[in-house]
């Protein structure tokens, strides 16, 4: 393969050393030409200068270095596709990569052979995700657990999210029966579904689950009592 046909690769990451190691690990089958960038100002001028790069391998790293909305920015109005790099790839991770218009995620610990596979693939207009039973959910991340509470809520009755809704708000359990014209038997009826699907011990932390996963502009105050 001659050097102009080799397929262009812009490399962002925070890491000179990880960088350099990616690049030993593309070269491998002499395919890739490439230029580097160790941030977000680096990366909008590199892909300024490089005539219709193919592909930029973006490290996950990036995100928590640099302003996430307008890396985000960038990567949406991408002309390159992006394909992402992360330490432990979970459904927080891919749902957002996808959500920013990348197309692809692959863990930083996977083969060479895996990498290049990966990086051909999304070149040729392929998405490289990883498979969704074996994706992580880690215990103790902020993010992984407002994910889990937004996939519970999907679980949800249109009834569920109705009253779901109204004790977001505040209302007690008679004014909820009021307002949706229903006897207070049942609401209480969906309330205690609501807290079983959403793992959710009492109203007060029902509340702070919402609040911490879906953020309103205003707070919302708990109840004083969560029995009626």
């Amino acid at each position: 393969m001659s050097a102009g046909d080799a397929k262009k690769i812009v490399i962002a990451g925070r890491s000179p050393l990880y960088r350099e190691g990616l690049k030993i690990v593309l070269s491998a089958d002499k395919a890739f030409r490439f230029r580097e960038a160790g941030s977000l100002a680096e990366l909008v001028k590199c892909n300024s200068q490089v005539d219709d790069p193919g592909l930029i391998i973006l490290d996950w790293s990036l995100f928590r270095s640099e302003e996430p909305d307008l890396l985000i920015s960038f990567i949406f109005n991408s002309v390159a596709p992006v394909l992402l790099l992360c330490n432990q790839p979970d459904r927080f991770v891919c749902q957002k990569a996808k959500a920013c218009g990348v197309r692809g995620v692959i863990c930083k610990t996977s083969s060479g052979t895996d990498i290049r596979r990966a990086a051909k693939a999304v070149l040729e207009n392929q998405s490289v995700w990883p498979d969704e039973s074996r994706l992580s959910l880690r215990i103790g991340d902020a993010e992984t657990a407002n994910m889990r509470v937004i996939e519970r809520m999907q679980t949800l009755t249109p009834k569920e999210r109705v009253v779901l809704d109204c004790i977001r708000e505040g209302a007690l359990y008679k004014q909820i029966a009021y307002q949706l014209g229903v006897q207070d038997s049942t609401v209480k009826c969906h309330a205690a579904s609501i807290m079983r699907k959403m793992c959710s011990r009492n109203r007060t932390h029902l509340i702070s689950l919402l609040h911490n996963a879906v953020p309103q502009h205003d707070p919302v105050q708990a109840p004083a009592s969560d029995t009626q």
